[in-house]
């Protein structure tokens, strides 16, 4: 099972390289990109010029956004269709985007022009309905600046991760990473400033937690329509240039490639998932899943809270009776090069089908 399972895994590979329509937006929409495709000039020109895009642009409330024109923002935009439904991203900012696509999030001393400096994109995204009408589903900025009264400053990424789940259910992760900084405001008069991002492991922290929500297809699909399921977890693991690359939503997206990968000093997890349902069971694909080398290089899961053991050397779904959704990893097997701990895959059973997809048993 496991050779079956590494083969169809390098051809996903070959596929998703042949086939990805975006991949200057990998760094920043890593669980989206092989999905999206970008309009053509015309049609991104036709498209800004619909009412429902200029109404979304200008509600942004953001004060770089608002001192301009909509011919002097920057945009694009992509189309994705998900179970029979067409998607369109809408990605705007003040700043070129290639400035967002390729920027590197690391402890480092700029000047203090590019320290200050507005660089946030914010993707709006729509749903085209049966009239061919666009109504929008939400508004998501991504390297959003903040700042604390005290010195601690820092960056949150948002992004939204449209799930098919079956043949009638779609589902939205919308996900959030945060990052937080200290900056040596001393410096300005020599316009350099420094930037030491917070650590742990002599890893950059990164917060992070996403927020489930799913809809039948016939059903009307907004961003007030139906609560979400707020998914909270240990710290995970920040890369400089995709900062959403190993968080949370990596262990609901159906995509055993990709993996959650904690952050913590005891490299110990928790993910607490709040469904208000006692479940059957809960299916789990443990490690770092996209090939055995990057499986057996970082840690795995052993334990789950004293009354589980998962097998190892195993990188396909294994099966646990349980009643409860919040889980916490209390041991783990130990990785040959790295101290990082991963988990691929979690979906819980429940009134007869998987909550977050379905999948082969």
């Amino acid at each position: 099972m496991e050779k079956t399972l590494s083969l169809i895994t390098i051809l996903l590979c070959i596929m998703q390289a042949a086939f990805s329509q975006a991949p200057e937006l990998k760094n920043i929409m890593p669980n989206s990109y092989q999905k999206l495709t970008r309009l053509s000039e015309a049609e991104e020109r036709a498209f800004m010029e619909r009412e429902a895009a200029i109404k979304a642009v200008s509600a942004i409330d953001n004060y770089h956004i608002r001192q301009k024109p909509l011919s002097e923002l920057h945009y694009q935009v992509f189309a994705e269709t998900d179970c029979g439904l067409q998607f369109y991203r809408l990605l705007v900012s003040e700043s070129p985007l290639e400035a967002a696509y390729t920027a590197e999030y690391k402890s480092k001393t700029i000047t203090a022009d590019e320290n200050l400096s507005e660089n946030t994109v914010f993707q709006i995204v729509f749903i085209k309905t049966k009239t061919n009408a666009l109504q929008k589903i939400g508004l998501f900025p991504y390297a959003d600046k903040w700042a604390t009264q005290g010195k601690t400053e820092g960056v949150t990424f948002n992004d939204l991760m449209i799930k098919t789940l079956n043949k009638s259910e779609i589902g939205f992760f919308v996900t959030e990473v945060s990052v937080g900084f200290v900056v040596d405001r001393s410096k300005l008069d020599e316009n350099k400033v420094k930037i030491d991002y917070y650590t742990c492991k002599n890893q950059i922290a990164a917060y992070n937690r996403t927020w489930f929500s799913k809809y039948h297809i016939d059903e009307s699909i907004t961003d007030a329509s139906k609560d979400s399921i707020d998914i909270q977890a240990s710290d995970c693991l920040f890369d400089a240039k995709c900062p959403l690359k190993y968080s949370i939503q990596n262990a609901f997206d159906g995509n055993p490639e990709t993996s959650y990968v904690e952050n913590t000093e005891d490299d110990l997890m928790k993910v607490d998932v709040w469904l208000g349902q006692v479940v059957d069971k809960m299916g789990i694909i443990n490690g770092y899943a996209q090939s055995n080398e990057l499986y057996n290089a970082n840690n795995r899961i052993k334990q789950i809270e004293n009354y589980f053991e998962l097998e190892d050397n195993k990188l396909s779904y294994q099966f646990i009776s349980c009643r409860g959704t919040n889980i916490s990893f209390t041991s783990f097997y130990k990785g040959n090069k790295y101290n990082d701990t991963c988990i691929a895959e979690i979906n819980y059973f429940f009134d007869k089908k998987w909550f977050f997809g379905d999948i082969d048993e």
